[in-house]
């Protein structure tokens, strides 16, 4: 039985596909390289396979994920605009904590500078340096609270302090610098 007829170009296309299928961060200059072409036919045979460069492979990839993953650390109702004060209820969930029955520092973290950028109250704000320290590990089924006071501002820069508690025992203490990039839907500067 005779096998059919694929040309040079129905091959690489093939592979091509094959190549962005098993890892879609590959960029055109490696795919060339595994294909032994030029980068420029690269880009000709994934505009005719319509296959998105980089960038837009990446965020379809992080789209993606955001979707089959929902976000650890949801965002918080806090007091009204201008409070400086927010406090954050939390029961450390078994999907929070390691193997060893630990919580995973990542979640209060994560917790507490959602917190710091939610309080500084800006359209679009980012945390510009921060530092924490851990004072004991976390175990499932303790409860929480994690509260963030604004400490200073000058313009556009806060300095946040957060502290989480179990009882009345700090577990972890934090100072955050957020930047507000907007206020009001108008770019700071």
């Amino acid at each position: 039985m005779a096998k059919p007829v694929v040309s040079a170009k129905a091959g690489r296309h093939l592979a091509l596909s094959r190549y962005l299928e098993n890892n879609p961060l590959l960029t055109d200059e490696e795919l060339a390289g595994r294909l032994g072409v030029s980068v420029q036919t690269v880009r000709l045979d994934r505009g005719e396979l319509s296959i998105p460069e980089l960038r837009e492979r990446l965020k379809q990839l992080v789209a993606a994920a955001r979707q089959a993953a929902p976000d650890p650390v949801p965002s918080y109702p806090l007091p009204e605009s201008g409070a400086g004060y927010a406090p954050v209820h939390t029961v450390i969930t078994p999907a929070m904590v390691t193997g060893q029955g630990l919580n995973c520092s990542d979640y209060l973290f994560v917790l507490a500078n959602r917190l710091a950028l939610n309080l500084v109250n800006a359209g679009i704000s980012t945390t510009r340096a921060a530092k924490g320290s851990f004072k004991r590990p976390l175990k499932a089924g303790e409860k929480t609270m994690t509260r963030a006071v604004v400490t200073e501002q000058k313009g556009f820069k806060y300095v946040v302090r957060v502290t989480s508690l179990v009882r009345d025992e700090v577990v972890f203490e934090g100072k955050f610098l957020v930047f507000a990039l907007t206020q009001g839907g108008a770019v700071v500067s």
